[in-house]
């Protein structure tokens, strides 16, 4: 007998214009964010539920599908049972055929549905609880640099609304409560920063503020000094560049700031304004104080946030002031410099430093290296999905097409451009 083929799922996928393969990533990721195990699906299982060979996912799966392709409910995307006579039910049920029920399922999306806010209302969660998504926090922030923001944002966004249903709607000690809006404050943030690399910007200035808002009510200057930060950056890729320096000022005048690492960072931050101001010699003292304070190495209570800041992180972002003003030959030194202490594993910061180093070879008059660099920084794009990176490169790429259109390593680079869009 025939498949009926899916048409509500395919629709859904397309209409985000997603491959199958994509969708087969996103689940995944969504599914290991929330279980901590990466589950085995791939392209040839959603291709299976779009020709209708599967009308009935698993109920994580669904799940993770309604979260991916953004929808409330199963009937949404097609899915059925065929043990129901082909009735191709709503995803949400009353609640008197739900229960009992788990806290810890509707906490960790495995039911979803519109109902399960109803359900937990009032329910008691404690330490459990708010380890489930300090763990997937953690491994948001983790994977960000291995596979990029566009595939983590939708899942971040989901589990961030269901730690805000857990505030708002269940009960808790005072200390629990103080836990989980620093958690909330967290994840608020690292979920800005998703959507800042997956080219949101409005999204992320709202989720730097709910994490700058969720940690002032937590009482944790340390996650507020770390939204401050991002919101200097954002501040700064919106051509707001004295906004940029007023907010790394604001969080270095923090006690929470005030580490040698993380007042270092907080210089670098403040340096980018002062270079989109155009101001050469604040940038330069802003840098200078930076290097300073990192030699000074690393300190018990630096912020865990902060991890990600090493020797690579220090001449990317110095380079790109550099560039900002101007200073070809010194943005290509730093770039390479950074480029030789990245870790491997971080493919979207390789891809983005090679972008720079691409940026800063075209300023010095360099097309053939730049874009040398810039084909090196599209391999590695396929491999991550990084918005931001790949505006930066195609913007690089029309750079150097309309300064170099005859160079043969320029006019290579735009057709693989091309083929990539």
């Amino acid at each position: 007998m025939g498949h009926e083929p899916n048409q509500k799922l395919r629709s859904a996928r397309q209409h985000l214009g997603l491959t199958l393969e994509q969708v087969a990533a996103r689940v995944a990721d969504h599914l290991e964010l929330m279980t901590g195990t990466r589950p085995p699906i791939d392209a040839d299982h959603i291709g299976k539920y779009e020709r209708g060979v599967h009308t009935w996912p698993g109920r994580e799966y669904r799940s993770a599908l309604r979260t991916v392709l953004g929808v409330d409910r199963d009937e949404q995307l097609g899915f059925y049972s065929r043990r129901s006579g082909g009735r191709r039910p709503e995803d949400g049920l009353p609640s008197g055929l739900l229960q009992p029920v788990e806290v810890h399922r509707f906490l960790s999306g495995a039911t979803g549905g519109r109902g399960a806010a109803d359900l937990i209302t009032g329910m008691r969660v404690g330490t459990p609880e708010v380890e489930h998504y300090r763990s997937v926090q953690q491994r948001l922030a983790a994977r960000d640099a291995l596979v990029g923001g566009d595939q983590l944002y939708d899942s971040a966004t989901a589990q961030l609304q269901r730690l805000s249903r857990v505030i708002n709607m269940c009960s808790f000690t005072a200390d629990v409560g103080r836990t989980l809006r620093l958690v909330a404050a967290q994840l608020s943030v690292t979920t800005g920063w998703l959507a800042f690399d997956a080219g949101r910007h409005a999204e992320a200035f709202y989720y730097y503020q709910e994490g700058l808002t969720s940690a002032r009510l937590a009482g944790d200057g340390g996650v507020e000094v770390w939204a401050l930060e991002k919101l200097s950056r954002l501040a700064f890729e919106a051509d707001r560049p004295r906004d940029a320096v007023e907010l790394a000022q604001q969080a270095r005048g923090s006690p929470d700031g005030a580490t040698s690492r993380c007042a270092s960072f907080l210089h670098l931050r403040e340096a980018l304004g002062w270079a989109g101001l155009g101001d050469a010699a604040a940038a330069r003292a802003a840098l200078g104080r930076a290097r300073t304070l990192f030699e000074r190495g690393v300190a018990d209570d630096d912020p865990t946030w902060l991890d990600f800041y090493d020797e690579a992180e220090l001449e990317g972002l110095a380079a790109r002031c550099q560039t900002v003003l101007g200073q070809a030959a010194d943005a290509k030194a730093s770039h390479q410099r950074a480029l030789s202490s990245l870790r491997p594993a971080y493919r979207r910061n390789r891809a983005l430093v090679l972008i720079g180093l691409g940026e800063a070879c075209a300023g010095a008059g360099q097309p053939d290296e730049a874009a040398a660099a810039a084909t090196a920084a599209l391999e590695l794009l396929r491999q991550v999905a990084s918005r931001r990176a790949a505006q930066r490169l195609h913007a690089l790429g029309s750079t150097l097409a309309r300064g170099y259109g005859g160079v043969a390593e320029v006019e290579e680079l735009a057709e693989r451009l091309r083929a990539s869009a």
